[in-house]
């Protein structure tokens, strides 16, 4: 287990989080953490190529905020309504990454299926204040 958690902010008006302490960060081991989701097919899907490319430009500069999008599609797979799509090797890793990034996981999907990249306000305020507690 992580003894340093990464600590994250929202940024005002948007659900776009920004790393408090990017420091404490391991680039490197965040990096084979994406690549590995990248690198999976699961019953013939990938990672978002969108989200994908926006976890590859904030890991090069974490610094600046970590898109809404990216978060809401990793977290899709493995809080996917279907059961068989948690438990396969994208939704598996997906899991293993956002627990690298967040202290704590939604208890349900972030996002409607049909808008699979924009946070649901309601979804949100569930689980942010229970990330910001630990």
């Amino acid at each position: 287990m992580r003894s340093k958690k990464l600590k994250w902010k929202r940024v005002d008006d948007s659900y776009d989080l920004e790393l408090v302490n990017p420091e404490i960060t391991s680039t490197r081991v965040l990096k084979k953490l994406l690549v590995v989701v990248e690198d999976i097919e699961s019953w013939g899907r990938h990672f978002n190529q969108e989200a994908s490319s926006e976890f590859n430009r904030w890991l090069q500069n974490l610094d600046t905020p970590l898109k809404e999008q990216a978060y809401a599609r990793l977290s899709n797979w493995f809080l996917c309504d279907m059961k068989f799509i948690r438990e396969t090797d994208l939704g598996i890793a997906s899991g293993y990454f956002w627990d690298a990034l967040f202290c704590t996981r939604p208890e349900k999907r972030l996002t409607k299926p049909e808008r699979d990249h924009k946070i649901l306000p309601e979804k949100f305020a569930l689980w942010w204040p229970k990330q910001l507690r630990c």
